[in-house]
Formats: C-alpha cells, structure tokens, sequence
C-alpha cells in the first residue's frame, strides 16, 4: 500500500496539483485535493489486490477550476501501469462525482481510481 501512495504522490507532483493524503495538513489553499485508499484485503485468483484510490477536490469561488483538474487526473490516470522489484500496479481512472456542499462558493468533486496491484 505504501508504493501506491508514493505513485499517487508522484503522479499529482507531476500535474502539479496540491494534493495531500488522509487530511489536509497546511494552510487551506484552493483549489486542494485530499486522497484516501480503500484496499479490498482479498487476494484473487490471479495473485492480485484491488482497492479504490479516491481523490477529493475542492475549489472555492468556481467550479470549472476543478473540472479542468478532473480532466488533467483523468487523462494522467487513464491507464498507468507502474512496476518495481517487488510489485506491478495498474491505475485505471474510473468516473468522477460532483459532491454537493451545501455552501454557494464551495465547490467538490470526487475523482475514482482503481487500483490492481501484483506482489511477489
């Protein structure tokens, strides 16, 4: 799971997105995308593990900020396959969501990946 959070991590520094893991740490600065990983534990047949990497957007004052962003990941995440000594992965970009926030000025989209990865 670590491996897949530094290419996630690399991926978003390659966009140039500001993008943290698991709660956004800094000052608040839109637009900001936090990320989480849901790893289905069960190892399947062919020896692989499947989880869905969510990232989470937010812009305050415009929506279409975040749509060119969701645009950018999805393109970047349409089918990246990475490997290592240990472990091949495969994202695959999966759909977006619009999320309502109940606020006029707040915007979020939910960006869904999926993830495959073989260990050896």
């Amino acid at each position: 799971m670590v491996e897949v959070l530094k290419i996630i991590n690399s991926e978003m520094k390659k966009l140039d997105i500001d993008y943290q893991f698991g709660v956004w740490k800094t000052e608040i600065k839109y637009p900001m995308t936090v990320g989480n990983f849901a790893v289905d534990e069960y190892v399947y047949e062919n020896n692989c593990t499947k989880g869905t990497f969510t990232l989470h957007t937010w812009n305050g004052g415009s929506e279409i900020e975040l749509t060119k962003m969701a645009d950018r990941i999805k393109k970047q995440f349409a089918m990246l396959i990475k490997s290592n000594d240990n472990a091949s992965y495969r994202f695959a970009f999966n759909n977006t969501i619009n999320v309502p926030t109940g606020a006029d000025d707040l915007y979020r989209i939910d960006i869904i990946i999926d993830v495959t990865y073989w260990e050896v």
